[in-house]
């Protein structure tokens, strides 16, 4: 199986919250991606498949965290049969809180999951909730919204 390199081009998010070529944004950005990444934790982004993990503005422009993920989308007749790669940002909002948008990486590039306003702490079990085969985006035994 090879492995793609993925480029601003190919995510589904504005270029201003995957993008910047400021230098204090960029240390900024990295600081912010370095904190998120080890409340993350590396078993959850391993649960996910997390790919191509990456620092960047997010929806705030206060710093986030971009990866690939392999997760189950949702369909009509509830989650697809096989995992699909979808980005996933997880931003620092102005109340130092934090949302996950999760979009799909092909095809229409729709939403497939969101969150807002998480605690660092909650962020591991926001993410474990994505892994999950039911019909609603986040497992409700690990995340209501």
């Amino acid at each position: 199986m090879s492995t793609r390199t993925v480029t601003t081009a190919d995510l589904p998010f504005p270029i201003e919250q995957v993008h910047t070529t400021d230098a204090a944004e960029l240390e900024h950005n990295r600081a912010a991606a370095e904190t998120l990444r080890a409340g993350a934790t590396t078993g959850v982004l391993w649960s996910l498949g997390a790919t191509n993990l990456g620092a960047v503005p997010g929806t705030h422009g206060l710093g986030g965290l971009l990866f690939i993920a392999r997760i189950l989308p949702l369909t009509a007749n509830g989650r697809g049969e096989a995992a699909r790669r979808m980005a996933v940002m997880v931003s620092v909002t102005p109340g130092d809180l934090l949302d996950i948008d999760v979009r799909q990486l092909t095809g229409d590039r729709r939403e497939h999951a969101t969150t807002r306003d998480l605690y660092l702490d909650q962020l591991q079990r926001a993410l474990l909730a994505l892994d999950y085969d039911g019909r609603e985006p986040f497992n409700p035994r690990y995340w209501t919204n």
